[in-house]
């Protein structure tokens, strides 16, 4: 069984799919990110991939999204539109939905944030 294992894939190409699968815990916890994003401009949650290697999860809002882009992989030189000016890790919203991820992990690891139970689906 597991607690807050969640993934996530972004398609590589245009006709492909994009996913996020999750347990329950890592879905519910998210979903509290996403509410708290909505209302304040960013959220945060903790969760883990499947090796158990935890990451924080850092939700922003950002109402302009045409100038926020991800970067590729092993990006050098410029490679995209000249529209796209902002990487994400720039977003207004950022560096608070950072503070809130690594303080949901400090309440997860000093017993504050009591994990949620699993139930049946």
């Amino acid at each position: 069984m597991s607690e807050r294992m969640l993934h996530f894939m972004g398609p590589s190409r245009w006709d492909e799919i994009g996913v996020i699968v999750g347990d329950r815990v890592a879905l519910l916890d998210l979903r509290t990110a996403l509410d708290d994003a909505l209302a304040t401009g960013s959220g945060g949650t903790f969760s883990c991939q499947s090796d158990g290697e935890p990451y924080a999860l850092i939700v922003a809002l950002e109402w302009d999204m045409t100038p926020v882009h991800t970067s590729y992989a092993a990006e050098r030189s410029r490679c995209r539109s000249k529209r796209e000016t902002v990487p994400m890790r720039a977003v207004r919203n950022f560096t608070e939905g950072y503070r809130k991820a690594l303080a949901f992990q400090d309440d997860l690891h000093s017993g504050r944030k009591v994990p949620l139970a699993l139930t049946e689906y």
